[in-house]
């Protein structure tokens, strides 16, 4: 039996941290997602910061969060009853913010557990090892799906601590399953004693059945000899898979031919319980007769036949063939592709493609899904919703240009937000569109426009909301074009008018050396405000400051910055939010 976690007995030293870093978080959390997760800990809480990561040029972490209390007491509280539970998929790790890097760095403390049961949850693990003392950081190692791979770590702020688990489970079935393997941590450099091994000779084995001894290893190492990876010809190494799952090695001989010559072959099972198999050929001629099998039909499968290629050789091979079928796809159906924006949050890919399939043959449909995390009764409930965007391609480009129009400013069942369609971009094309500030004739869209905007938010000036699209084809619903009134200004007054021009624009050369978002967004502020002063709508709708300040607020609360800079130069874009934020205020 676990004992609870006794608070009241700390080292009273300690009681100058107030600071935790939560790290190890899943790509889509945000601080919505954050305050959820520390709810019961909010009076407490002095500053919830979401730390992005820095960009893959320069290095990136994983995403990580730093949460500020007010009192020790309620921070280490939070620290042991949050620690190693899951959100938005991945399990969380919270650890004190240390100064002092000899404490994270100290491996004299840090254990390496293996043999860990399939059933054992993270929260398991923690709660197990905190009854051995204080726990510096502990993790469990998790594959992208989320399921643990059987060992972990465990730092202990304490030799006393890291003792007495030690002697209390290694070797110990502490888990109904297998026995628990508990040693000190060891550097890679350091594993095995390399100062009197030859590292080339040294050989590391695992997952063999545990009644092998010494004898069946060294028989097992033997009969692999031929196989040896690290010896292999490419040329002459096979992976085949897509056989049916009934096949053995008996039916992959049959399959490949009698006449073939093998040295090695092993039929094995992937995680998702799909059959694949290795072969290794005695010569080259062999090899070549076995990949003509590839794309053979067998029991209406495909099969895969080709040389086998090492982790590295096969992710860069598969992200250059997905990268050329991205390109090809694009090329092929540049005018077929629709990216439509503002669908209801719980809208299914049938319903999207029921209501455009009325236009023509549709290739794909494709909503991407968001995970929001509530809190129901004290648990935690992860619900998977739309991401409030989706992607419709269809055969015909004039399909999709009937589409285009006739959806365009649309109101779909379930929704109060008006349909935005534009012709979908790769990503790299918008990022070139965003820094040389193009526009897209044909969709009469800004190119740059932000492709994950979700719903708005708090309708504040200030807050961090995300502002709702309004139509492309705003024009056609009796706005005035703004571009016209401009030049008929320019004719009374040019001089006054470039002189007012260069007060309202930004110095963009300026915003580029600023290193954070937030000192960007309130140098633009005030730009935003007296350009949508001096705007055609203020003195059509007859805005107040009151009003001005809102829409500012709205604008300024798109997450993406780059968004905000677009909204700055180009007037459609800009017009197109504020007739969106008079819709809302109206509705409001």
């Amino acid at each position: 039996v676990m004992e609870p976690k006794n608070f009241a007995m700390n080292n009273v030293a300690q009681e100058t941290k107030n600071v935790l870093v939560i790290s190890d978080l899943a790509d889509n959390v945000n601080d919505q997602d954050l305050e959820i997760f520390f709810e019961e800990f909010k009076d407490s809480i002095l500053v919830i910061q979401y730390n992005r990561p820095r960009t893959e040029f320069l290095g990136s972490k994983a995403n990580s969060a730093t949460v500020i209390f007010k009192e020790f007491k309620e921070a280490e509280k939070a620290k042991y009853e949050l620690n190693m539970r899951k959100l938005k998929g991945k399990t969380c790790r919270i650890t004190w913010h240390e100064r002092d890097s000899s404490v994270r760095y100290n491996n004299q403390v840090n254990l390496y557990i293996k043999n860990i049961p399939s059933q054992v949850t993270p929260r398991d693990f923690y709660e197990y090892f905190c009854t051995f003392g204080d726990i510096v950081s502990a993790k469990l190692v998790e594959n992208e799906e989320g399921t643990h791979l059987g060992y972990g770590y465990v730092h202990f702020a304490s030799n006393e601590s890291k003792n007495k688990c030690i002697e209390a489970s290694d070797e110990k079935e502490i888990w109904t399953g297998s026995k628990l393997k508990v040693e000190n941590f060891q550097k890679k450099q350091e594993r095995g004693n390399p100062s009197t091994l030859n590292p080339n000779k040294s050989i590391f084995m695992k997952n063999f059945p545990n009644d092998y001894d010494e004898k069946k290893v060294k028989n097992f190492q033997k009969k692999q000899e031929r196989g040896n990876p690290s010896t292999l010809n490419p040329n002459k190494s096979i992976f085949m898979k897509n056989f049916p799952n009934d096949y053995d090695e008996k039916k992959v001989r049959e399959l490949i031919g009698g006449e073939v010559q093998l040295s090695w072959l092993k039929v094995m099972t992937d995680p998702k319980e799909r059959k694949y198999a290795i072969l290794i050929l005695e010569n080259e001629e062999d090899s070549a007769k076995v990949k003509t099998l590839n794309k053979k039909v067998i029991n209406g499968q495909e099969l895969y036949v080709d040389n086998l290629m090492n982790k590295h050789d096969r992710k860069r091979y598969l992200t250059s063939k997905i990268h050329e079928q991205n390109t090809q796809l694009t090329r092929k159906f540049r005018d077929c592709n629709l990216h439509v924006r503002n669908l209801p949050s719980d809208l299914k890919e049938e319903g999207l493609r029921n209501y455009f399939s009325v236009f023509g043959e549709i290739k794909s449909v494709k909503i991407p899904q968001t995970t929001t995390v509530t809190k129901i009764k004290g648990e935690f409930v992860e619900t998977t919703l739309s991401s409030g965007y989706g992607f419709v391609c269809f055969i015909d480009p004039e399909a999709a240009k009937k589409a285009f129009e006739e959806m365009s400013g649309k109101i779909l069942e379930g929704c109060q937000r008006a349909l935005i369609l534009s012709y979908f971009m790769p990503k790299n094309e918008r990022d070139q569109a965003l820094s040389t500030g193009g526009f897209n004739k044909k969709n009469m869209n800004w190119e740059g426009f932000n492709m994950n905007q979700a719903f708005m938010g708090d309708v504040v000036y200030g807050n961090k909301g995300h502002l709702k699209q309004a139509p492309g084809n705003f024009q056609k619903q009796g706005v005035v074009n703004v571009e016209s009134k401009v030049n008929e200004t320019e004719m009374f007054n040019t001089q006054k008018q470039v002189e007012k021009k260069q007060q309202d624009e930004p110095d963009y050369e300026l915003l580029k050396n600023m290193e954070d978002d937030s000192s960007k967004k309130d140098y633009l502020g005030e730009f935003i405000f007296r350009k949508i002063e001096s705007h055609q709508l203020t003195e059509t709708h007859n805005l107040t400051m009151d009003h001005i300040g809102k829409i500012t607020g709205m604008i300024l609360g798109i997450e993406d910055v780059n968004e905000i800079i677009d909204i700055c130069k180009n007037v459609h874009h800009l017009t197109s939010r504020i007739m969106e934020a008079l819709n809302l205020l109206n509705t409001n």
